[in-house]
């Protein structure tokens, strides 16, 4: 599913709400991974919307593109968003014997373009099969290029060797506080932790911090809660 950016496909594009429902249908339906393919889906800038909502479903998600409009900016918002896998088309032209063919300045765009075609088969839409023959047709097959795929996994590694902790507090954290809270959580987690405070007076005192499915509750409205809680058995 998420053939995003089919112009011409003879059928008018989802909007932002109705794949969001599509998303969210496939998800209590028991889907457990969605792919992001096209046409070209970065042609849609609701894209990173719809990659995050699909990771707030649950969902693994997957983006298969041609690279055309992909930038380092681009990538790191994808990741951002919460984006599990990318896929370049670079990644079948990555066989050495493929390459040395469409390096080969003797063989015919015609060999090129039917050595690339028999490829992608069953791994494209006939959009992007269609840009291919372009890029070759023009010389340009070089265009793809997997170096945005490898920067994309190093943003994904990266991001696995941190973890981000989100701090309500009811007064605002001084830079020595976050700091002591900062190495506590990373003593306790064993990796990198980004913290990011707000600031929420109903607290009363103490704070809340969620990290990841984890909430640790160490505020006096926590503690009150819990004590009613106790009360009522």
């Amino acid at each position: 599913m998420g053939r995003l950016g089919c112009v011409g496909a003879g059928e008018p594009e989802l909007d932002t709400d109705e794949w969001r429902a599509v998303l969210s249908e496939a998800a209590e339906l028991g889907v457990v991974q969605v792919g992001f393919s096209g046409g070209e889906p970065l042609i849609r800038p609701d894209l990173e919307a719809l990659v995050a909502h699909a990771r707030h479903e649950g969902l693994y998600t997957n983006l298969l593109t041609s690279g055309v409009g992909l930038t380092h900016q681009r990538a790191s918002q994808l990741h951002e968003a919460g984006l599990d896998s990318l896929q370049l088309l670079a990644a079948l032209v990555d066989d050495s014997r493929l390459r040395a063919l469409l390096d080969d300045p003797k063989r015919s765009k015609a060999d090129k373009q039917a050595a690339l075609a028999s490829l992608m088969a069953d791994k494209a839409s006939a959009e992007v099969q269609r840009l291919v023959d372009l890029l070759v047709e023009n010389g340009r097959i070089s265009a793809i290029s997997g170096e945005l795929a490898h920067q994309f996994e190093q943003l994904k590694l990266e991001a696995e060797s941190s973890v981000d902790a989100f701090v309500s507090s009811a007064f605002k954290l001084t830079a020595a506080e976050t700091k002591s809270l900062q190495a506590m959580l990373e003593s306790r987690y064993g990796r990198k932790v980004n913290v990011s405070s707000t600031v929420d007076a109903s607290l009363i005192g103490g704070v809340r911090i969620a990290v990841g499915d984890e909430v640790i509750d160490a505020s006096v409205q926590g503690r009150l809660a819990s004590m009613a809680l106790t009360l009522q058995r």
